[in-house]
């Protein structure tokens, strides 16, 4: 009996320590910041060919944000990080404003390629938003909009104090930058925050993660996202199931426009 205990001993230590590798493989893949992108052209064009559209006028758009001269922005985050954005004034009489937030190891300049040309040449102020540990912000781990919520909200109080708090202002965000916005939104918004567009945003970390550890590796949810979870909780100091965006839309208190696609597994 005590030979067979150290043996079972023995392979729950053995598989303790398969699934802490794994675990932290599966973290810095999915958590940790990797080297930028700067050029948007390579996913835009695997994008493209992968839906059957045409990529020219996405690069069109693509290069017409990366060309814009605005006003370079910083703030600082909760945690002291530095948070970088682009404020691109409208060229006749503002609308409006408009905060966008980019997705998961992407930018602006991909996400809003199609959409922040329309919205400028319809006369909205536009501020373009490198989320923490994307562009030129500081930050070495991803929130999944657990963390970028806040960094939101300073950036609306942020625009408040610096061009007014009496403009129309609305918070637009894509993939992981819609669960960001719909998160801040369930905090206490300023009075000028109007509406919130949320394309193709997610429920929380957690079942994002579940998700795309089914779909991509094969890999059963359990025990690795909570391996992951733990991990994340120790080094990142977040947890996978902080928040959600279904919470927070219990306390909505402005209108959102929601966007998805029929075929959208991501």
């Amino acid at each position: 009996m005590v030979k067979t205990a150290e043996v079972l001993c023995g392979v729950m230590l053995i598989l303790a320590g398969v699934l802490g590798i794994a675990g932290g493989a599966v973290f810095r893949k999915v958590m940790v910041r990797r080297k930028d992108q700067s050029d948007p052209q390579p996913a835009l064009i695997r994008n493209a060919r992968r839906c059957g559209v045409d990529p020219a006028p996405l690069l069109q758009g693509a290069d017409w944000v990366r060309s814009q001269k605005g006003i370079p922005l910083t703030i600082e985050s909760r945690e002291g990080l530095r948070l970088c954005g682009t404020y691109l004034k409208a060229q006749g009489v503002s609308r409006g404003r408009i905060l966008l937030f980019h997705g998961y190891r992407s930018s602006c300049a991909q996400d809003f390629c199609l959409s922040a040309p329309w919205l400028h040449q319809m006369d909205y102020d536009l501020l373009m938003v490198d989320q923490r540990a994307h562009g030129k912000s500081e930050g070495r781990y991803i929130g999944f909009g657990t963390l970028e919520r806040w960094d939101c909200l300073l950036w609306t109080a942020e625009m408040n104090r610096r061009f007014g708090d009496g403009v129309p202002t609305f918070l637009m965000g894509v993939s992981m930058g819609a669960t960001t916005v719909l998160l801040a939104s369930g905090e206490q918004l300023p009075g000028n925050i109007r509406g919130v567009v949320a394309d193709c945003g997610f429920t929380s970390a957690r079942e994002i993660l579940r998700y795309q550890l089914k779909k991509r590796t094969g890999l059963p949810p359990f025990p690795m996202v909570g391996v992951v979870g733990l991990i994340n909780r120790a080094v990142a100091k977040w947890r996978l199931d902080g928040c959600s965006t279904v919470e927070a839309l219990e306390r909505e208190t402005v209108p959102v426009l929601f966007l998805h696609g029929g075929g959208d597994e991501f």
